[in-house]
């Protein structure tokens, strides 16, 4: 629950800012495009018993989704990356959940220089170095086994220079679903009643 709290502004503000993207970049053609295409899906579910009406209202169909697909290219192209860098940032805070105590597991670290056989681990009391270093010298890797005592979400070191230590964290759940269904649901809901808010103010 305390995640979703977050989340949720989180996603609320990715939504809203997509929203003002899409009006600023956003050929000024696309609601009458979605339009065409609402209207030619509605004749593929009329006429399914009329061949040629169906075939024509496939060509048109793909004919307004090539044209949609170029007058949302530029906004898709400013939201995108932005999206996936939050995303990616978001992941390592919602996504990940603590190694569960009991439960044994392998870390790898990473190391960048010096002699592999004088590198060790460095845990805390509450984690359980099980095994001794396993060496791959060709990769430059050390794998131990390790098992903590209660959930741990911290920091493990070695005691040399290390690019990286790999830990299979758990995936999380926030209320039973991946936090991905919630970050996609409230940022469309928010970037579709910003959008439909503007809509409505344009019209008094």
């Amino acid at each position: 629950m305390r995640a979703l709290a977050t989340l949720a502004p989180l996603s609320a503000l990715c939504g809203i800012l997509t929203a003002f993207v899409f009006r600023r970049f956003a050929s000024s053609g696309t609601r009458r495009t979605v339009n065409r295409i609402l209207a030619h899906v509605m004749e593929l579910r009329l006429f399914l018993d009329e061949p040629r009406l169906v075939w024509n209202a496939q060509r048109d169909l793909l004919r307004e989704n090539l044209r949609l697909f170029g007058q949302i290219a530029l906004p898709s192209l400013i939201a995108a990356p932005v999206l996936g860098l939050i995303m990616w940032q978001a992941d390592a805070v919602y996504g990940r959940a603590p190694l569960r105590a009991g439960e044994a597991v392998v870390v790898t670290a990473h190391v960048k220089s010096g002699d592999l056989a004088s590198v060790q681990m460095e845990a805390p009391a509450d984690v359980a170095i099980e095994t001794p270093g396993a060496r791959i010298p060709r990769l430059r890797e050390v794998s131990w086994r390790i098992r903590p005592l209660r959930p741990f979400s911290g920091h493990l070191r070695v005691n040399t220079d290390g690019e990286r230590i790999d830990i299979p964290w758990p995936r999380a759940s926030v209320l039973g679903c991946s936090w991905m269904v919630w970050f996609f649901g409230i940022s469309s809901i928010s970037c579709a009643s910003i959008h439909r808010s503007r809509w409505l103010a344009r019209q008094d």
